[in-house]
């Protein structure tokens, strides 16, 4: 039992290492994107086994801090691997590179649900988002 405890441990300590080195290995985003003065990304996560929802999030950023938009899943069992977690990258270059103001949509956490579940269940925790952004030369 206690070694059980020891690697459940280790899978979820594993996880937010990884997730820590990703974060700081990010360009700044005055680096990564010269144009854009500040972005909001507003979150709403959902579960439909649930019956109460986390409370909205919303993230702020400026041109020094990271340009790094992964975002962990808010269920703490979730066993993110390569494909869990809500990564809105791909949403804010596309946002950028169009020089749009807004955008929004939708992902589905694809991690396993628990160590347990591993390859038989997924996660499926949802996140509707809101990106904004604004731009140096407006």
């Amino acid at each position: 039992m206690r070694r059980e405890k020891k690697n459940k441990f280790n899978i979820y300590e594993e996880q937010k290492q990884a997730y820590l080195r990703a974060k700081d290995r990010a360009q700044l985003i005055k680096d990564k994107f010269p144009v854009l003065a500040s972005l909001s990304i507003d979150m709403a996560f959902e579960y439909p086994d649930w019956g109460v929802n986390p409370n909205p999030n919303q993230e702020n950023f400026g041109p020094e801090d990271k340009a790094f938009f992964e975002f962990q899943c808010p269920d703490r069992e979730c066993i993110r691997g390569k494909k869990g977690g809500f990564n809105l990258s791909d949403a804010v270059s596309k946002l950028v590179k169009g020089h749009l103001e807004e955008a929004q949509g939708t992902i589905i956490c694809q991690g396993w649900q628990d160590r347990e579940r591993i390859g038989s269940h997924r996660c499926l925790w949802k996140m509707k988002y809101k990106i904004t952004a604004t731009y140096v030369d407006k």
